[in-house]
């Protein structure tokens, strides 16, 4: 980052418009992940006015910056602007992509996750159904967002109280957590979530050994005084 700040820094910068817009994304992506969202707003809006004034085609730049203006949106609280752009995100992608690519999958769970933090559950979930399938069929089955988007799936389940389905999708993440990336602090939130979901079930003793692995991989891996432990 300090690199990149330097970049855009220098008062004769020389470099095409589409570099420097690209800076500005990996910048507004860098203060997101640092906690940092009004700045990231800030960055990603002139990325974006750059993509927007240059002849070629910006489809799938635009589209990336258009995701993390999204996230940080929703961090500030503006959550219809933040719906906004993770709409426009996947519009382009679908454009430029087609239906079948992990990056339309990507944008179809980012905003299937908007749309159940607006509370609109019931544009979220078949959303969210159609970013696991297309992961599932193009090359992602193994990879840390079809995780994500199973987690995701099973909440928006749970929520319309839908335990049959919330359980296969907290099960098969919790399959590939384990197979795949080993002990985790992610894999100790999956644990937590199928374990209070054993409890409304009432299979008790399952629901038990469940969290106690839980608490003890939180422990490890984000300390115990962590509320998440």
């Amino acid at each position: 980052a300090p690199l990149l700040e330097r970049f855009l820094a220098e008062p004769e910068n020389t470099s095409p418009p589409s570099l420097r817009a690209q800076v500005l994304g990996d910048l507004a992506l860098a203060d997101v992940r640092r906690g940092e969202p009004q700045r990231a707003c800030e960055r990603a809006a002139a990325a974006i006015a750059v993509l927007e004034s240059l002849p070629s085609d910006q489809r799938l730049p635009l589209s990336n910056v258009l995701a993390t203006r999204g996230q940080c949106l929703r961090l500030l609280g503006q959550g219809e602007a933040a719906l906004a752009a993770y709409e426009r995100a996947s519009a382009l992608r679908y454009a430029l992509l087609g239906t079948q690519h992990l990056e339309t999958a990507v944008a179809d769970s980012n905003l299937a996750a908007a749309y159940y933090m607006a509370g609109r559950i019931g544009d979220a979930r078949p959303l969210q159904r159609r970013a696991v399938a297309t992961f599932e069929s193009s090359g992602g089955s193994n990879s840390r967002h079809l995780a994500n988007a199973l987690n995701n799936l099973a909440s928006m389940a749970w929520a319309e109280g839908d335990l049959d389905e919330a359980e296969q999708a907290f099960a098969k993440a919790l399959e590939l957590q384990r197979a795949r990336f080993g002990d985790s602090a992610a894999l100790g939130a999956l644990l937590n979530n199928l374990g209070k979901l054993r409890i409304l079930q009432g299979r008790l003793d399952e629901a038990e050994a469940l969290l106690a692995e839980s608490l003890a991989l939180q422990t490890r891996f984000v300390g115990a005084d962590s509320p998440d432990a």
